[in-house]
């Protein structure tokens, strides 16, 4: 989860608990002190200042790379590579998803594992390539699509792209069974019955 994008009401709700919090022991202790109840506060000294904004700050560094930093720079690898798409430059398209899928982070592999099967699939069309660039893309292809069906086993859209890709390639009897849990998990859902 992002802490700093307001995208939906967890966000807001940790947030404005996230503040409550400071708010309510901050003026806690001034309130408690008022009344007598609390001892004259011990002094910090400046170590332990510097120990406490030190520890604060590694803290702080942590939650940014891994929730900030490294979900951009997936998300730049995937732009890169769907540019690179565009361009009709596969080892280019290629190296930039291979990129994307390296940060191994679970924030946005499964668009990028859509977008990666696409390609792949397009891509394994195409007679310039050799057999085994071709082979080994699409086998990417279905193990991404497995694991993102096993991160994700109750979503019926990464059933259903496991499915479209083993049918792409021909193995129907797996593909009828991702089909088929993919119904089960949401029978309302038109793509599964085209």
């Amino acid at each position: 989860q992002n802490f700093f994008v307001f995208d939906n009401i967890a966000t807001y709700t940790s947030f404005f608990a996230l503040l409550a919090f400071i708010q309510s022991t901050a003026f806690a202790h001034h309130d408690a002190r008022r009344e007598g109840q609390l001892a004259p506060a011990r002094i910090v000294g400046a170590g332990e200042k510097t120990a406490a904004g030190a520890a604060l700050l590694v803290v702080l560094s942590f939650g940014l790379y891994f929730m900030n930093i490294r979900p951009m720079l997936v998300n730049l690898a995937l732009l890169d590579a769907l540019k690179a798409q565009g361009a009709n430059d596969i080892q280019r398209t290629y190296d930039a998803y291979d990129k994307a899928l390296s940060y191994d982070t679970s924030l946005g592999r499964m668009e990028i594992g859509e977008q990666f099967s696409r390609f792949a699939l397009s891509a394994g069309t195409r007679p310039e390539l050799t057999t085994e660039f071709r082979s080994m893309m699409l086998r990417r292809s279905i193990e991404l699509a497995e694991r993102i069906v096993q991160e994700n086993p109750s979503d019926p859209r990464s059933r259903l792209f496991l499915a479209i890709i083993l049918s792409k390639v021909g193995i129907y009897d797996k593909a009828l069974e991702a089909f088929d849990v993919a119904l089960k998990l949401s029978p309302m859902k038109h793509q599964v019955y085209f």
